[in-house]
């Protein structure tokens, strides 16, 4: 695990100044750090050792006229090693932070199309003067980066941009707007208006020559992914089963303990049983923590420590850690976690999940495994499905979906519709607002 930054600035004096700076937000993400700089341009990581193949970093890499920066899990190390050439067996003796700058060097941008895993990074072309920044199709590595009048820099941290000087703070509206409607958007904006996040999937290029500004470009969605076709349900079962084995134990390649968030549900109950599985080989236990209510609650209200207690019976190697909402306000460390973050919790369930988070920390776990998101690859039902439908120009299909998720949750049709257009509608006025204002 690493955080990066870097910036690129004329001023040597400022470069150095700001480089600090950008290092010192970093401290939460290691104690190793490692800089490299070469005006107009300094690249800087903070590096932990949690994975056995962290210990290979030395970053940032040289490959040519290249230097890379980088913080990636690759899964496929081995294929990437291949196609390069490499001998057998050079994939465990090489930093996947190396491999990239190998691939970058052979492939140039087409490179990410052979990228498998967990990744961001900038690469710095000392022929061409160009920066290039990268993130992984899913978006799992953060990345932001502030462009200004005489450069640019990046960082893990939005917090880390805030405090360089020069940078535009003025808050972006629609993005505060997007926000406290809970409108969940996959575009460049933050908080600031001077401070932008890299997309998933996306590469942005930029260039050390007067007036250049910054290029975006989108190098994968999912319509583009590679379409499976398998005989029978069976066969997609055991594709998807070994997926995830080959990705748990990717997961579990650490000294350290490794936990797990345990809601109960099928997605976290399906990586929990993949990991004690795995584990229970080596002789090794896995930390569970898990959000349920008080024992001896009175009320209508259930939580799933039943399925859980099933989970862990099956898999004695499961430790479990039971955590409930009165072992948090909403309001405890708010402070301090804006400070970390840069920008506000994306709702009031990330007070519970940093607890979740907290509690396996304390535990010992260095690693942890979360089903989030899985409902939406698996078993997604919502009532904002059918919308996708609704754009495509298949009303009915939309209807019928929504009949059925109204026979799921015994929800009338129309209440499930409002629920889904919710966000929309309730930014028809200020849309009103601001086509008035233009005429």
């Amino acid at each position: 695990m690493s955080g990066i930054c870097g910036i690129v600035q004329p001023d040597e004096a400022a470069l150095h100044s700001a480089m600090e700076r950008l290092l010192d937000d970093l401290t939460d993400f290691g104690p190793a750090v490692h800089r490299w700089q070469a005006p107009p341009v300094a690249f800087g990581q903070r590096q932990d050792f949690i994975y056995r193949r962290d210990r290979l970093e030395h970053q940032p890499v040289t490959a040519g006229q290249l230097t890379v920066v980088a913080d990636a899990r690759l899964i496929d190390a081995d294929a990437i090693a291949t196609a390069l050439g490499l001998p057998p067996g050079t994939a465990r003796q090489t930093a996947d932070s190396e491999l990239i700058a190998r691939a970058w060097q052979r492939w140039g941008e087409q490179a990410l199309d052979r990228l498998d895993g967990e990744f961001c990074f900038a690469v710095w072309d000392a022929a061409t003067r160009r920066l290039t920044l990268a993130r992984d199709p899913l978006g799992t590595r953060p990345l932001y980066y502030a462009q200004g009048p005489r450069g640019l820099a990046f960082s893990t941290s939005l917090a880390g941009l805030v405090c360089l000087p020069g940078v535009d703070l003025s808050l972006d509206e629609p993005a505060i707007a997007d926000y406290l409607a809970a409108v969940a958007t996959e575009d460049a904006s933050t908080p600031y208006r001077g401070i932008r996040r890299l997309p998933p999937g996306s590469v942005l290029t930029w260039t050390d020559t007067a007036g250049s500004r910054a290029r975006l470009r989108r190098y994968w969605h999912i319509t583009s992914a590679a379409h499976v076709r398998l005989p029978t349900a069976d066969d997609y079962a055991q594709a998807v089963r070994e997926r995830l084995q080959r990705i748990i134990a990717h997961c579990c390649d650490t000294e350290h303990e490794v936990g797990v968030i345990l809601s109960g549900g099928l997605d976290s109950s399906t990586l929990a049983a993949l990991a004690a599985d795995h584990l229970a080989g080596q002789g090794r236990r896995l930390l569970a923590a898990s959000s349920v209510l008080p024992a001896g609650h009175q009320g209508p209200a259930r939580d799933e420590r039943p399925y859980i207690e099933a989970l862990c019976a099956r898999y004695p190697n499961i430790v479990p850690h039971w955590v409930t909402a009165t072992d948090r306000r909403i309001v405890d460390g708010a402070d301090e976690d804006l400070a970390r973050r840069g920008q506000p919790p994306w709702n009031a369930f990330a007070v519970m999940d940093d607890t979740l988070h907290e509690t396996l920390l304390k535990a010992g776990a260095r690693v942890v495994i979360n089903g989030l998101h899985g409902d939406s690859v698996w078993s997604f039902e919502h009532p904002v499905f059918p919308l996708d439908f609704l754009l495509r120009g298949h009303p009915l299909a939309a209807w019928r979906e929504w009949a059925a998720l109204s026979r799921r949750y015994r929800i009338g049709r129309r209440t499930l519709a409002k629920l889904a257009l919710a966000p929309v509608t309730a930014r028809l006025p200020a849309w009103r607002g601001d086509a008035r204002r233009r005429l």
